[in-house]
């Protein structure tokens, strides 16, 4: 008895201490390789590697289009579809409200202590140069004010943009470091699912009412 109460013991501590720590994950991309590179660390003990290349390789498979139903599952129009989201507007923005406010809070438990994103770009042209240059700098500095109001960041990001006039081209660099907490993602990530598969559940069961209406209706 007393080896099972000390082994419980011992398992909510591990669990209480992997829940309130933090895993960083780190990301490194470079455009003209087209590969991002992905490193998870767990408080220097786990360590994981993880390369995604961007470009296709090989044959792609030939590729059939059905526009059958061999799921055995009813089949709803496009404007069945329509009429149950307009028709249950509340409901559903009621839930989708909830799901930012998860989604949020989660976002607001991550810590940025590493933002670095450089850009070089180039058209061919002086003018157009510039012009592309001055706006994609608009577009990194507005993106770049939207995270800092979700996510905090320890040091402030660094990025530039820089014309090249001799040459048509685009390359970026991008390199960022963040963490958050184990135990808040496992618990956002949980009370989310719930909630998609409360939206499926009564989508599902809106359309099957409105569309047992439409039958009853054609069958008069």
């Amino acid at each position: 008895m007393v080896t099972i109460l000390v082994i419980l013991a011992v398992s909510i501590i591990l669990l209480l201490f992997i829940a309130f720590s933090s895993i960083h994950i780190s990301i490194y991309f470079q455009h003209h390789d087209g590969c991002i590179n992905l490193t998870f660390a767990w408080l220097q003990i786990f360590r994981y590697k993880k390369s995604i290349s961007l470009h296709h390789t090989g044959s792609n498979p030939e590729r059939h289009t059905s526009f059958t139903n061999d799921t055995g599952k009813p089949h709803y129009t496009l404007l069945q579809k329509i009429d149950v989201i307009t028709g249950n507007a509340k409901k559903y923005q009621d839930q989708l409200r909830s799901i930012l406010r998860i989604s949020k809070g989660f976002i607001a438990t991550v810590k940025v202590p590493k933002l670095v994103w450089h850009s070089v770009i180039g058209t061919g042209d002086a003018m157009l140069t510039g012009m592309a240059a001055s706006g994609y700098l608009s577009i990194k500095s507005y993106i770049f004010s939207v995270l800092s109001y979700l996510i905090k960041f320890r040091t402030p990001p660094v990025y530039s943009v820089t014309p090249n006039y001799q040459e048509t081209t685009v390359d970026s660099h991008l390199s960022c470091i963040f963490h958050f907490p184990i135990g808040k993602a496992i618990w956002a990530g949980f009370r989310l699912l719930l909630y998609w598969k409360r939206i499926k559940r009564d989508f599902s069961s809106d359309l099957a009412v409105i569309s047992a209406a439409e039958t009853n209706e054609q069958s008069v």
